[in-house]
């Protein structure tokens, strides 16, 4: 049933996400174009062009994917879901899975093309792709092995954070209690749910030890508290704070409990 879900939901959304990749694609060409005519106002057209076609491509997948999550959830096609005779961890992990795996691949569509941008550049500039390649790499090695690992794998952890997030949101948000709202019900649990964190955030930076060092270097546990009199004396602080990081983790396991428990005991149709 979870390949059969999975095969779904290609068969439903191939079309328009492959909308989405042919409007950044071409979007994406024009500015190449514009930007490779070295005339300083139209290339700075075509660069911004390049850059809006990616950043287009990384935003519009994942909103298309939650667009059809609410529709088939609980729009005109929610009956027909719920009809089929899968359970709500099946139904969960295929939209899941799906959605994860068409973000990741627009991102990595995306930063494709940022590459491909500034390779070019370098080369309507008198470089080589060698030069272009060279130059990316040597920002990579400045950054060190361990932080750019770091940085990867803590994107990676954050579109799966943020596919849960936004699954739950649209889950809890259309529970009878909010049923009343319609489409608000999901806007409004975002909105709380963006003030709770915004404070649980400022709590965990504060009282976990846990931080890294300016340079990247190394981790540092001490609570960032220590750091609030140089702040109110206007100094630089001795580390950066990543109490924040265990927080968000945390919510991973949250949001995934509460959306099941909500797709099992309080999923309301209109």
């Amino acid at each position: 049933m979870y390949a059969a879900l999975l095969k779904h939901e290609a068969r439903l959304q191939t079309r328009p996400l492959l909308a989405y990749l042919g409007i950044a694609l071409a979007v994406f060409a024009g500015g190449m174009a514009l930007a490779l005519l070295r005339i300083p106002a139209v290339s700075q057209i075509g660069a911004l062009a390049t850059i809006s076609a990616c950043v287009f491509l990384a935003l519009s997948v994942p909103a298309g994917v939650l667009m059809r999550y609410y529709t088939s959830m609980y729009g005109r096609e929610g009956y027909l879901t719920h009809a089929i005779p899968a359970k709500h961890t099946t139904l969960y992990a295929a939209k899941f899975t799906w959605a994860l795996a068409v973000w990741l691949i627009a991102l990595v569509v995306a930063i494709g093309m940022g590459v491909g941008f500034f390779v070019a550049q370098t080369v309507a500039y008198g470089g080589t792709v060698a030069d272009a390649w060279t130059s990316l790499t040597e920002a990579l090695a400045g950054l060190g092995t361990a932080p750019t690992i770091a940085l990867v794998g803590w994107c990676l952890i954050g579109v799966v954070i943020y596919v849960a997030q936004f699954g739950w949101i649209v889950t809890f948000g259309m529970e009878d209690r909010f049923r009343a709202l319609g489409v608000g019900g999901p806007v409004l649990v975002w909105f709380a749910s963006y003030l709770v964190l915004q404070v649980l955030t400022i709590v965990a930076i504060l009282l976990i030890p846990l931080g890294v060092s300016l340079d990247l270097s190394e981790l540092v546990f001490t609570t960032f508290a220590s750091e609030l009199p140089k702040a109110f004396a206007n100094e630089d602080p001795s580390f950066i704070p990543l109490g924040w990081l265990p927080l968000l983790l945390a919510t991973l396991p949250v949001y995934v409990v509460w959306t099941l428990r909500s797709l099992k005991k309080h999923t309301s149709l209109r």
